[in-house]
């Protein structure tokens, strides 16, 4: 390190310049030996410590490279949830076959899993509505669907609650929410 180095680092008295720390460690990151690696504590202050630190952040060259997949163990500061829809209605049950097996499973507060049917010759921007076990229980209206399945094909979750369940007539009636969490 040169002397222009270290002139720049401000002296608190935990490193002695040459990368020496106050444990007794080599400054290289590797720690005191006990397992416990506090390298932002023992990394020296040379050249490479910005290179090392970073390491330790992105988890690459520490034997678990974790790559560009490196993600936080915590919520994203800011991640919430948007309701998109207040309320509307599952499409096209009774052209589902079962689907009367389907109904009987939900209630009010579960979550609906949505995908995006692009294939569908009808409706291009369809979306399929699956109850939480994986049964098929309708689509998503024609009205909406457009916003809801552009949303998810940019990597949105979006997904339905139930708010209702009941029958008029011989027709089933499932209304749900629409939201995502963005």
């Amino acid at each position: 390190m040169s002397d222009d180095d270290t002139d720049a680092m401000p002296d608190d008295g935990s490193n002695d310049g040459h990368g020496a720390v106050p444990d007794g460690g080599s400054g290289d990151g590797s720690g005191d030996g006990s397992g416990n690696n506090n390298a932002l504590v023992s990394a020296g202050r040379g050249r490479g410590s910005a290179h090392e630190l970073l390491q330790l952040l992105t988890g690459t060259g520490t034997g678990r490279d974790l790559g560009s997949r490196a993600t936080p163990s915590t919520p994203k500061p800011f991640e919430t949830v948007i309701e998109l829809v207040t309320k509307t209605r599952v499409a096209r049950i009774t052209s589902i076959p079962g689907y009367e097996n389907a109904l009987g499973t939900l209630e009010p507060g579960m979550r609906l899993r949505f995908e995006h049917e692009s294939s569908n010759l009808q409706d291009h921007w369809a979306i399929r509505v699956y109850t939480p076990d994986g049964a098929l229980l309708g689509y998503v209206r024609a009205d909406i669907n457009e916003i809801l399945a552009r949303l998810m094909d940019g990597g949105k979750n979006v997904y339905g609650t139930v708010t209702g369940v009941r029958t008029s007539g011989h027709v089933p009636i499932v209304t749900m929410s629409v939201s995502m969490e963005d």
